[in-house]
């Protein structure tokens, strides 16, 4: 295993290899989404799947930065700009991406 990287902002980027847009369904057992710590934690989170986009070189992607170190072969997930919403059988929900060249990403829910 590689040890982490740290530090400086070329240091972290010689880390990476690649970056993507990526959407991750959440999920919640939860009425309302009512959720305690330990409710999250029972359910091992929130998460339920990670849809991943076309990845892109870091080379290729002007002023990229993030702020934690990271160990070899990791898939950082910054977090949402959006607040979670609710999808239904039928939908297609589709993203664009702007001021970086990354492809958005259409998603139809069975």
């Amino acid at each position: 295993m590689t040890a982490p990287c740290s530090a400086d902002k070329e240091e972290l980027l010689s880390c990476l290899d690649w970056a993507a847009h990526s959407i991750e369904i959440v999920q919640c057992r939860q009425p309302g989404w009512k959720v305690t710590l330990a409710d999250c934690a029972a359910d091992n989170g929130l998460h339920g799947r990670l849809v991943v986009g076309t990845p892109v070189p870091v080379a290729d992607l002007p002023e990229l930065v993030l702020g934690s170190p990271l160990a070899a072969g990791e898939i950082v997930s910054t977090g949402t700009l959006t607040d979670a919403h609710p999808v239904a059988p039928g939908e297609t929900w589709s993203t664009e991406i702007r001021g970086l060249p990354l492809q958005g990403l259409t998603l139809h829910f069975a």
